[in-house]
């Protein structure tokens, strides 16, 4: 629930909460991403340098196949990653 301009209680579309779930993983990607070249990004995760641009741009969605790909090879936390919670790496 959330207060709308008159103050009146409103429901929060699980469409809103996803979408704003999505930016939060974005954000943390383009933290993680950005003192790097995208190229060098993408081709040390093994994705598309254009697609990784779109999906850290916006305003689509965070394909799983990135975020496994830099959990996996960037030793990212996946609690931190998706929740934003924890440390940013793994022990």
């Amino acid at each position: 629930m959330r207060r709308d301009s008159l103050g009146r209680n409103r429901r929060v579309s699980a469409t809103s909460q996803w979408s704003a779930s999505v930016n939060a993983v974005r954000m943390r990607l383009n933290h993680l991403f950005a003192e790097e070249s995208l190229a060098g990004v993408a081709l040390e995760l093994g994705v598309n340098s254009e697609t990784l641009r779109r999906q850290l741009a916006g305003p689509g969605g965070v394909s799983l196949e990135l975020v496994l790909a830099t959990i996996t090879m960037r030793n990212v936390s996946a609690e931190w990653l998706l929740r934003g919670t924890g440390r940013p790496t793994r022990r």
